[in-house]
């Protein structure tokens, strides 16, 4: 019977950076150069993109560049150019939120 259960969802936001310009890269489209405002941002991290206050888009970052060179992580206060797999309409002021999901499963 407790395989019956919906599993309990947990969103936990883990960074956030704003986008403070947008570079246009041969190869790789545009890219969102940003500053890490809270927590951080991974390379493997789901992410959500927030314009005034409404999620437009979800998805994962696709790289995070720092001074050209690639990296995993970038933390509160740094500087990075971030892609985002499938998207490209980024604009200035637009938020990028960092998030993780974890499931439980649920018992009786």
């Amino acid at each position: 019977m407790s395989g019956l259960l919906t599993p309990d969802v947990e969103e936990k936001v883990i960074g956030s950076a704003q986008i403070l310009e947008i570079f246009k890269v041969s190869g790789a489209g545009k890219v969102a150069g940003s500053k890490i405002t809270d927590g951080e941002i991974n390379n493997t991290s789901d992410v959500r993109i927030i314009r005034d206050g409404t999620i437009i888009y979800t998805g994962k970052v696709s790289t995070i560049f720092r001074e050209k060179n690639q990296v995993k992580q970038v933390n509160t206060g740094q500087e990075c150019g971030i892609t985002v797999e499938d998207y490209m309409d980024f604009q200035k002021n637009d938020i990028i939120e960092a998030f993780s999901v974890t499931s439980t499963e649920r018992s009786i």
